[in-house]
């Protein structure tokens, strides 16, 4: 499709998401399921967070877990980061537990920190202590980082100060 296809289905994704009623819920989840254009795919996760479709922490997940696209992925992941709160953390809590992609694994601890709540703190300290990438880790101290907190201060120096094993 032309650049300019492209742009109008785009639109229409979003447009769509302004009208009531689980149908308009089932148009875009499948858009973002089912749309082979990862472009298109993607901007149906973003009208799902928008609008009268919006979908709650614990059906994003569940998009998450059936979304086959990597970039489909990024964007679940982005938004629920995005909605911050307890909610974002909990959900990005119990994606960890199961996700076997690094990349996923790391992107969900940058997630932590852009919720900027204390709550991720322990769930990154976990991360830090016990996942076998080394970049997944690292995100996890940055996104301690960006937390920004006093809690979040002393994780860091707790880190900073751990002996190599």
């Amino acid at each position: 499709a032309s650049g300019k296809d492209k742009e109008m289905r785009r639109a229409a994704l979003f447009a769509i998401a302004e009208h009531e009623g689980a149908g308009v819920r089932d148009i875009l989840l499948d858009a973002a399921l089912n749309n082979p254009d990862e472009e298109l795919a993607e901007a149906a996760v973003f009208a799902l967070m928008e609008g009268e479709a919006k979908l709650g922490p614990e059906a994003m997940l569940g998009l998450l877990k059936k979304a086959r696209s990597p970039r489909t992925r990024r964007a679940v992941l982005m938004t629920i980061a995005e909605e911050g709160g307890a909610g974002s953390v909990k959900t990005l809590a119990a994606l960890l537990k199961d996700e076997k992609d690094a990349e996923m694994r790391r992107l969900a601890a940058f997630g932590l920190g852009q919720t900027e709540s204390d709550e991720a703190i322990p769930i990154l300290l976990d991360l830090v202590r016990t996942d076998k990438d080394a970049g997944v880790r690292t995100a996890a101290v940055q996104a301690l980082g960006e937390i920004g907190t006093p809690k979040a201060k002393a994780a860091l120096l707790e880190i900073l100060d751990r002996k190599e094993d």
